[in-house]
């Protein structure tokens, strides 16, 4: 009877609100399982970095980066950028992968489609604007693993490659951390994945939290995973490799 009675237009409004959040969602759930299935084939991790980049903090993963020859994926804001061009241009020349995480970190469930739309579109130019290198395959994560349907269209329009996440770090909450231990005991279950990192400490938890993750994932290097760029699984076929160092080109 309720069905009968409910006036049309608000199961308009039902609907199109569901498209408006739904459709976005279940796009990056599928692009989130597609991503377990890759990395658990070819046996690989995926480490990227949200919010950065921070001077000193994104300088020490650099350096850890570097040493074990592995290459990762840094998706920026660009409030971050000023000041630290220098060294993302550094990034991309190590061989690492440079994407957008929006300019102002906008919940994109939170904001207006336009603002929303504005501020995803305004950080990938900023990434695309580094000291005037190239990034071959531009990709966004948008904040908090959100889009809605205005956003996420205007990303597939432009060819840009949504990046989300299939195992998180517990690097940025201090109520939901989880150990070390704990993150890399899930990798093995799942046989790799994409790992979401910060190289701008929140809520509290200094730099030595993503640090002692960062090493922890590294030492999985010696069970016979291999370390990629996420955009590597992604699009394996598609994407032009940058020039890779010769400290990242052995591993």
């Amino acid at each position: 009877m309720l069905l009968v009675e409910t006036p049309i237009a608000i199961w308009i409004v039902l609907a199109a609100a569901g498209a408006y959040l739904g459709v976005p969602w279940l796009y990056m759930r599928w692009l989130r399982r597609r991503l377990v299935r890759e990395c658990r084939v070819r046996r690989c991790i995926a480490i990227t970095f949200d919010d950065g980049p921070c001077a000193r903090l994104t300088a020490r993963i650099r350096d850890r980066l570097t040493a074990a020859a592995v290459p990762a994926t840094f998706l920026v804001t660009g409030m971050n950028l000023r000041g630290n061009e220098g060294l993302l241009t550094q990034l991309l020349r190590d061989g690492h992968a440079i994407g957008s995480h929006g300019m102002r970190h906008l919940h994109h469930w939170g904001s207006t489609p336009w603002a929303a739309m504005a501020d995803a579109l305004d950080g990938l130019t900023g990434v695309s604007a580094l000291r005037g290198q190239a990034v071959a395959t531009p990709c966004f994560r948008p904040p908090y693993g959100k889009l809605n349907l205005v956003s996420l269209l205007a990303m597939l329009w432009r060819g840009v490659q949504l990046v989300p996440w299939t195992h998180d770090g517990g690097d940025a909450r201090r109520l939901v951390a989880r150990t070390p231990a704990a993150m890399v005991e899930a990798l093995r279950s799942s046989g790799g994945g994409v790992v979401l990192l910060h190289d701008f400490p929140r809520d509290g938890l200094g730099e030595d939290v993503v640090i002692a993750r960062v090493d922890a994932l590294l030492a999985l290097r010696q069970e016979g995973f291999r370390f990629v760029r996420v955009i590597d699984v992604l699009q394996p076929q598609r994407v032009d490799r940058p020039q890779v160092s010769p400290v990242l080109s052995r591993r």
